[in-house]
């Protein structure tokens, strides 16, 4: 994408397989394709100016918000356990590591693997 400088893009084996063949019909040269579980986000490429979750999260990823540029942006959509709707978010990564967030609108959209919330036991 001539945006931006790179793209990673984090998924599993074969999700990541299929997108590098579209990737390459439409000349996406600057996008690597990083294995692993979302939830540890990638590290090794950190850090980042803007984190995309493609789906929901029971509550903001603090491993993902750590490995942020200083002003860098995560978006994505919080839905809590037991509620119909999230909520899309933007969190931003301040001076001395402080985290600024704000709702943005109504969203919902599936959990990301790893990312539902626990099943509590209720009464």
């Amino acid at each position: 994408s001539p945006l931006v400088m790179s793209v990673v893009a984090l998924d599993d084996k074969k999700t990541l397989e299929k997108a590098a063949r579209s990737w390459e019909k439409v000349g996406c040269s600057n996008i690597i394709a990083a294995e692993g579980e979302l939830r540890a986000g990638a590290p090794a490429h950190a850090p980042y100016s803007l984190i995309l979750l493609n789906g929901a999260v029971d509550v903001l990823p603090q491993n993902l918000l750590g490995q942020l540029a200083p002003g860098g942006r995560l978006a994505g959509i919080v839905k809590r356990a037991g509620e119909a709707l999230g909520c899309a978010v933007l969190a931003e990564k301040l001076e001395g590591g402080h985290i600024s967030s704000r709702s943005l609108f109504e969203a919902d959209a599936a959990y990301l693997p790893g990312f539902a919330p626990s099943s509590a036991f209720v009464f």
